[in-house]
């Protein structure tokens, strides 16, 4: 057999693969045109879900931001506990002791001889007055009071700390809010550009599906060779990849956006197209480095650290003064009997700690403290550097997407134009095949480049907003 004969069976074998795909290319279009009107049927089971609603839904449900919120509260109550520590302090002390024979014995050795000598040399005194040295068992009561009155600043610098914790916890809160905001709205707006994506390679492959047969039937008249037939053929299968590649990828957006918002978002989810943010007149770069002096939140948050250990040194000196209390106290004497039925006996007395020698250990403390004080303020002026650099970064990301976008305008009118123009001229004969299968891959192209450059631009402006810490549910 010569090459000839091998050449002609390449050739039988490669018309009859192109017309099995083509076969299943239109039972697969078919197939979902009956699923495309079976689903128009139900429609009403259709949930729409916005972006707002996803970003409540990721509020409530996001893990992180719920454990923030209990970090916030609990700093709330730690100032609380601080300004209660200026409040006296009321305990009641309970004690009970129980004694072998011989000691209670030993310690009431004298207790009678006295209660005698009373009776004899002093009858109008009560002998019971004697009380017993000790007692098998012995029940002790006593209320005590204690008052700070000076304790060096103490108390003062622990009520800054817990003032400056709960501005920090504040500011990680809602550092952390707008985190899940724009990863909230990434993941959204990933899925709307991922269904946009899918319906443009629908309509891509239906366009292909369209020519293909044009052809088939050109080829057929004697009008157009094989060779042409082929290579859209080609080129419907190359749409069917990326039709499968573009459902792909609107699947894995879909599924980040569940995981976020903590709902199933299934087939009978439908993303609204509508009331996408909308990017205001952008401003100067330094604008935005204003707002994050302001109000970014990491910035606030470094800022109630720099306070805390401000607070820290004061803490640290206070163990350098004096600290004065005032105790008053009210006791029971202890006897044999739980009942408050024994002497009553009170005091009131100020107690005075003067520290004189600590081994040095409180001034070392002190000037560790202010070595960390000047490690965050060294930490601030370099967090200050990101930000700004982040913040530059950013405008200038957004003012290249907002180009590429009305350029990406442009070339879609540009391309349209151009396969309208080569279409006519194709049906009259004017037009080669590759210049008509070029003018549709051009257009295809020109608006998934169109969609790119809009969600690229969406987001960079969302990510300008975030660094400078003024993104918010209520704007979007």
């Amino acid at each position: 057999m010569n090459w000839n004969a091998f050449r002609k069976i390449g050739v039988f074998f490669q018309i009859v693969s192109a017309w099995v795909l083509w076969v299943c290319l239109v039972m697969m279009l078919s197939v979902r045109g009956v699923a495309a009107g079976e689903h128009s049927g139900t429609d009403r089971d259709v949930r729409l879900l916005t972006l707002q609603q996803s970003i409540r839904l990721a509020l409530q449900n996001h893990p992180g931001f719920q454990a923030s919120r209990h970090a916030t509260r609990a700093a709330s109550w730690r100032v609380k506990q601080a300004y209660f520590d200026f409040l006296p302090k009321l305990a009641i002390d309970f004690n009970y002791n129980r004694l072998d024979a011989e000691t209670v014995h030993r310690a009431n050795i004298f207790t009678e001889i006295g209660r005698a000598l009373v009776r004899q040399f002093a009858p109008d005194e009560d002998p019971n007055e004697i009380r017993p040295a000790a007692w098998r068992n012995a029940y002790g009561t006593s209320v005590i009071l204690q008052q700070p009155i000076f304790n060096g600043g103490a108390l003062k610098a622990q009520l800054d700390m817990a003032l400056a914790a709960e501005d920090n916890a504040r500011s990680n809160f809602t550092d952390k809010r707008q985190q899940v905001i724009y990863e909230t709205m990434e993941a959204y707006l990933e899925a709307v550009k991922g269904e946009e994506f899918l319906a443009l390679a629908q309509k891509a492959l239906q366009a292909v599906a369209n020519r293909l047969q044009q052809i088939q039937r050109m080829f057929e008249n004697g009008l157009r060779n094989r060779a042409e037939v082929l290579r859209w053929e080609v080129e419907a299968a190359t749409a069917e990849g990326d039709f499968i590649e573009a459902r792909n990828q609107l699947l894995l957006a879909r599924m980040r956006l569940s995981q976020l918002t903590g709902v199933h978002i299934d087939s009978t989810v439908k993303l609204s197209h509508e009331n996408l943010p909308t990017p205001e007149r952008l401003q100067p770069v330094e604008h935005y480095l204003e707002l994050a002096r302001q109000k970014n939140p990491r910035l606030r948050a470094f800022q109630a650290n720099i306070s805390i250990q401000r607070a820290q040194i004061h803490l640290a000196r206070s163990n350098f003064f004096p600290r004065i209390n005032l105790v008053y106290s009210y006791q029971w004497e202890a006897n044999n009997t739980i009942a408050l039925d024994s002497y009553k006996t009170w005091n009131l007395g100020i107690g005075v700690h003067v520290p004189l020698f600590n081994s040095f250990s409180d001034y070392a403390r002190v000037q560790e403290a202010r070595m960390r004080l000047r490690e965050l303020e060294a930490s601030r002026v370099e967090l200050e550097q990101q930000l700004s650099l982040q913040i530059r970064q950013a405008h200038a990301i957004v003012q290249a997407a907002r180009k590429r976008w009305q350029v990406a305008q442009k070339q879609l009118e540009l391309a349209r134009r151009n396969l309208e123009s080569v279409s006519n001229s194709f049906q009259v004969g004017m037009a080669a095949n590759m210049d008509l299968l070029d003018a549709q891959v051009a257009a295809t192209r020109a608006e998934a480049n169109l969609i790119r450059a809009r969600f690229d631009y969406l987001l960079a402006y969302a990510r300008l907003r975030h660094a400078a810490g003024i993104l918010e549910t209520q704007e979007f």
